[in-house]
């Protein structure tokens, strides 16, 4: 008997089910990991938390890679931009 993680399952049966907010900022946070912090989505934009300019210039750098990443790890496209706040 082999098991399938809860996702997986998920993903099957309801394929169509818009995501939350809230699903998308927690996938986001597990991607982002380190210093930055996913701390809202809508309409295609997942705000950040930086706590330096620094930070933000680098992510800024890697934002296709980091979109892929989320859009990955969520099974679909949904991240179109990363919007930096210092806080």
């Amino acid at each position: 008997m082999s098991f399938e993680k809860i996702s997986e399952t998920i993903k099957k049966r309801y394929p169509s089910q818009p995501l939350q907010a809230s699903q998308i900022v927690a996938v986001a946070q597990k991607v982002l990991k380190g210093e930055a912090q996913a701390i809202s989505y809508s309409e295609g934009s997942l705000r950040v938390s930086v706590p330096n300019p620094y930070v933000a210039s680098e992510m800024r750098a890697q934002s296709q890679v980091i979109i892929q990443a989320i859009n990955h790890k969520l099974g679909r496209e949904t991240i179109e931009r990363l919007v930096f706040r210092l806080g």
